[in-house]
């Protein structure tokens, strides 16, 4: 969502203290106008294990991830990474990638994810505890992006049925 600024707000006033401030120690002062992208999570992820035994699955949705609301299989790149575009040359469209954390950012592996095909994508974390992150502010894809735990991760490579839900 894009941020504008409003008319009268305490951040204003803010702006305008420390600009007369400025003015009344002699500087010229020019006030330039910009945009902010912010990320407002409207719920948690939903992500549940379908087959083989239905399960809820903790995890952290990637901020600036798309949304969707996707039902399929697990696939996973050839390399577990998933840096590289050539590492989803077997990938089966439709599917959700679960791409394991490291070597490179976020947005890369979900930007070759969804050249590949995938419907969403499933980051788990290369070391224990839970994966947190974010894609680049200008992720422009409506795939939505997850991350979950090492165990989960491991769990989940042999080829589940997920679930995968966030909210517009």
């Amino acid at each position: 969502k894009e941020f504008t600024r409003p008319t009268e707000s305490p951040i204003n006033a803010a702006l305008d203290y420390a600009r007369k401030v400025f003015l009344d120690a002699g500087y010229a002062v020019t006030v330039q106008p910009f945009t902010v992208r912010r990320f407002t999570l409207l719920s948690p992820g939903v992500l549940e294990l379908r087959a083989p035994s239905p399960e809820v699955i903790d995890n952290t949705v990637l901020f600036y991830s798309g949304s969707g609301d996707v039902s399929a299989l697990v696939g996973m790149p050839s390399a577990p990474t998933g840096c590289a575009a050539g590492d989803f040359a077997g990938f089966v469209p439709g599917r959700l990638a679960l791409i394991q954390r490291g070597d490179c950012s976020f947005s890369d592996k979900a930007h070759n994810a969804a050249q590949a095909g995938a419907s969403g994508v499933v980051v788990f974390n290369n070391v224990e505890g839970p994966l947190q992150g974010m894609l680049y502010s200008d992720f422009a894809l409506p795939l939505p992006v997850v991350g979950i735990t090492q165990d989960q991760g491991q769990r989940l490579a042999a080829g589940t049925a997920l679930r995968l839900v966030l909210e517009p």
